[in-house]
């Protein structure tokens, strides 16, 4: 019984552990994929840079990407740093990524406050 619950375990833990993005929130995030893969670091370079027209303010929205990526989830959130972030989704291979970019499509304004 024991065995059994062990490879149990270990199977789910297995399948969840395929399932997780790579995290590409930092710098030393993207060296990481440069030195372990670079032809996904150059991909996902060019996907990240290119955020901005394909996920512009606005709606957010699921698009065809270019660089042998299926496609780029935009997220639903933009976060309310300055300047803007939002997370974008994208798979290259069978490999899912996640990055945070910072949103120039839109700079933020400053508005005078009424009384």
């Amino acid at each position: 019984m024991k065995m059994t619950l062990s490879a149990t375990f270990l199977f789910c833990t297995a399948a969840l552990a395929a399932e997780l993005p790579v995290q590409l929130f930092t710098a030393e995030d993207l060296a990481h994929l440069r030195d372990q893969n670079p032809n996904h670091y150059q991909r996902a370079e060019k996907l990240i840079t290119a955020a901005n027209s394909l996920c512009p303010p606005g709606k957010p929205e699921t698009h065809d990407a270019t660089l042998r990526s299926d496609q780029v989830d935009c997220g639903r959130l933009l976060m309310t740093s300055n300047p803007p972030k939002r997370q974008i989704r994208f798979t290259l291979d069978t490999t899912p990524y996640v990055a945070l970019v910072t949103i120039t499509a839109d700079p933020p304004k400053l508005i005078p406050a009424h009384r």
